[in-house]
């Protein structure tokens, strides 16, 4: 994929480069170790819900994710401040 449509997890750079092309692939956001817990915390909710996953608010094993400040950043760079 080009880089384009990628950079790190500066939420005002995300806003820009999904404004421009309606997408923003954000490198590197979690660390390595981050990157395992969610994997497992995916799987394990997908067995807690039968294979399928809810929204993230509704997994209290996912919500972690959701609720990280880096994310919140940018949701708010991209959705305005009042989430």
């Amino acid at each position: 994929m080009s880089d384009y449509f990628s950079c790190g997890p500066d939420p005002r750079a995300v806003a820009e480069i999904a404004t421009r092309f309606g997408f923003c692939l954000v490198k590197n956001l979690l660390d390595p170790p981050e990157t395992q817990r969610l994997e497992q915390d995916l799987a394990e909710a997908s067995r807690a819900f039968g294979g399928s996953l809810p929204d993230l608010y509704s997994c209290p094993t996912l919500r972690w994710v959701m609720l990280d400040s880096r994310v919140v950043e940018i949701a708010k760079a991209l959705l305005g401040e009042q989430l």
